[in-house]
């Protein structure tokens, strides 16, 4: 049986996300505010393993940090 990609990749993003609004000295309520959306609504979406693009994208920017290159980097270890 294939193995899904999101079964093996052993990244968990809200917990980066949550490590890198530590590091800034930042809460989950002002990141909200940032990306607009509401705090419980991303507090919950941080406790999954995976963010909605869109999402990750927004919270890239605005912590200015690359997000998305958890997986590239991942991908590009696994050599596909």
């Amino acid at each position: 049986m294939k193995k899904r990609i999101d079964e093996d990749i052993g990244i968990h993003l809200g917990t980066e996300i949550r490590k890198e609004l530590n590091i800034q000295k930042r809460t989950v309520a002002w990141l909200a505010n940032e990306i607009g959306h509401d705090a419980s609504n991303l507090g919950k979406q941080l406790n999954n393993q995976f963010v909605p693009l869109k999402w990750l994208i927004n919270i890239s920017k605005v912590l200015k940090k690359d997000f998305i290159s958890l997986y590239s980097n991942k991908l590009a270890d696994e050599k596909l």
